[in-house]
């Protein structure tokens, strides 16, 4: 027979005490959750490398559109909106958005200048200030779009004033209704990486702001810069191939396909506008990889390559029939047709997102549970109306009340 020693018999006596006169665990109560550092970790690198990327990517491949005769204009009003959004968003714009307390339409004010953030985001793994600056990284892809595609033609201050009250009349809304948990959500809209939240509602913004800043008068045609436009699509890929990746919210296989998804589509997108126009410049591959990156937006993880690569090659032809039947009213704002393609390729992603969706036989992450293919694509015809009404309809509002205190453009714009 083995003997215990003195030693052994005091800590066994040591463990009985403490498991006597322990507080008893009851079921029910709270505990506390921390954050898992490497999901945490992962979106705040997807925020670093947007910042770094998707956001001076937009803005080249809008100077490339534009002309560099337009850039001080633009960078000025892009980093200026950016400037005053941030503020903005970290006082009372993530609350309006993400507030859990809040109502399907709009949020509340528990998270006004981000007071009593929980330790994790609910229904998350990562921590929710790295949540809060995750999201800040869309809100800021969103305004450098806006103004890059407004500022050439707008008065600075104008705009400043306009670009403020779009996000709060426009982006924090929709954001709440797709992304904040708001009914869109819940009626079975999907958009994961911003194909309707940011993309296509940039685009109608800027459609309707333009059409308040010229009225009758057409916009002239600008001298394109195509190689700043082939720089700007390759960073903007970059960027949203990170944000898709992190928009999962956990280093995880939901990433990796995220990521492949975003990739398959933007060089799908490139390589069909170039066969279709029959040529390898750089205003075909720009233009294609942008229309492909736009397409698939929408999707993130829930499609697989093969769908990727279907939505990037229809996203290409949406592009390319925007330039070419665009009503010749919408031109008078957008000579080119690029924020018109935006709007095409966003919309077109979306719809067809519905269908590559199915697990069979498109291998997509499937539906739902009760949910069919039609409800799906019900869901997001009614997401693809609802954010372009509230898009031109707050655009057109938020530009007259800043036309209250400054004009919309200058006399010297042309």
């Amino acid at each position: 027979m083995r003997h215990l020693s003195v030693s052994s018999l005091g800590a066994g006596a040591v463990a009985l005490a403490a498991t006597m006169f322990s507080a008893p665990a009851f079921a029910g109560v709270p505990t506390m959750m921390i954050a898992d550092s490497g999901d945490t970790g992962w979106i705040l690198g997807a925020f670093i490398i947007g910042l770094l990327t998707a956001i001076p990517g937009a803005l080249l491949y809008m100077i490339g559109n534009n002309g560099w005769a337009n850039a001080p204009r633009m960078i000025n009003a892009s980093v200026a909106g950016m400037a005053v959004v941030t503020l903005l968003y970290f006082m009372l714009g993530y609350s309006l958005m993400f507030d859990l307390n809040g109502s399907s339409w709009l949020g509340g004010a528990t998270n006004w200048m981000l007071n009593n953030m929980g330790t994790v985001r609910d229904g998350t793994t990562v921590a929710e200030t790295g949540f809060v600056l995750f999201q800040l990284a869309f809100v800021l892809l969103a305004v450098t779009l806006l103004s890059s595609m407004v500022a050439a033609r707008a008065r600075r201050g104008w705009m400043l004033g306009f670009t403020a009250l779009w996000f709060l009349l426009v982006l924090v809304p929709i954001t709440r209704w797709t992304w904040g948990g708001g009914w869109l959500a819940n009626l079975g809209m999907m958009d994961l990486t911003g194909g309707l939240t940011v993309f296509f509602c940039v685009a109608i913004s800027a459609i309707a702001a333009l059409g308040l800043i010229q009225g009758k008068a057409a916009v002239e045609a600008p001298t394109p810069d195509h190689g700043t436009r082939m720089i700007g699509a390759v960073l903007l890929m970059i960027g949203m191939t990170a944000l898709a990746g992190g928009a999962t919210l956990g280093a995880s296989d939901d990433a990796a396909v995220a990521m492949l998804a975003t990739v398959s589509a933007a060089m799908t997108g490139a390589i069909t506008l170039a066969i279709v126009r029959r040529s390898l410049d750089a205003s075909s591959l720009a233009s294609g990889m942008v229309a492909g990156i736009v397409g698939i937006a929408a999707a993130g993880d829930g499609v697989s390559v093969g769908g990727a690569i279907l939505t990037g090659f229809l996203s290409a032809l949406a592009m390319l029939a925007a330039w070419s039947f665009a009503p010749k009213a919408l031109r008078r704002f957008d000579r080119d047709a690029h924020i018109i393609g935006m709007a095409g390729a966003a919309k077109i992603g979306a719809l067809v997102f519905a269908i590559f969706l199915a697990f069979s036989p498109f291998g997509g992450s499937g539906y739902p549970e009760g949910t069919t293919m039609v409800d799906q694509i019900i869901a997001q015809l009614i997401g693809i109306i609802v954010v372009a009404v509230w898009s031109l309809v707050g655009s057109i509002i938020a530009g007259l009340m800043a036309s209250l205190l400054l004009p919309m453009r200058d006399a010297a714009v042309k």
